[in-house]
């Protein structure tokens, strides 16, 4: 796994996601991101706006390595996610789909379902686990 050195003090200095010269095309022809490079910092909410069809949940599944770049990188948290498992990059990024209707789930179900790439083969979560989902919800 490579992982970025942080440049400045601190890894809050280090970005959230970094796009390194990613290119990404949806089959063959041309290419729908090309040469794009651009940081989301860490601890800060950032808003990605744009019309319909501009790529907004392209970069989002770049990110969570639902897709792969043609060409470049992206690093979240340090880390290259062509380099991560499936589960290396769930416990560092998670992504709740857009949808019209809300989940059947209580506030803390939702937030308990963060901990699930951190758990075992039975699915339960323990003590631990508990406590990270409360420290989530304060």
């Amino acid at each position: 796994m490579t992982e970025l050195s942080d440049t400045a003090a601190g890894p809050e200095a280090r970005p959230a996601i970094a796009y390194e010269g990613v290119a990404f095309a949806y089959g063959p022809g041309a290419p729908f991101i090309e040469g794009l490079s651009a940081a989301i910092p860490a601890g800060r909410i950032t808003s990605i706006v744009g019309p319909n069809g501009c790529g907004k949940s392209t970069l989002v599944k770049l990110a969570a390595g639902l897709l792969r770049p043609a060409a470049g990188r992206v690093v979240v948290d340090g880390c290259d996610t062509g380099a991560l498992s499936a589960r290396q990059r769930a416990r560092r990024l998670a992504v709740l789909a857009q949808s019209p209707r809300v989940p059947p789930l209580t506030v803390e179900a939702l937030v308990a379902c963060g901990r699930h790439p951190y758990g075992g083969r039975t699915g339960r979560l323990g003590p631990a686990d508990r406590e990270a989902v409360e420290a989530a919800l304060e």
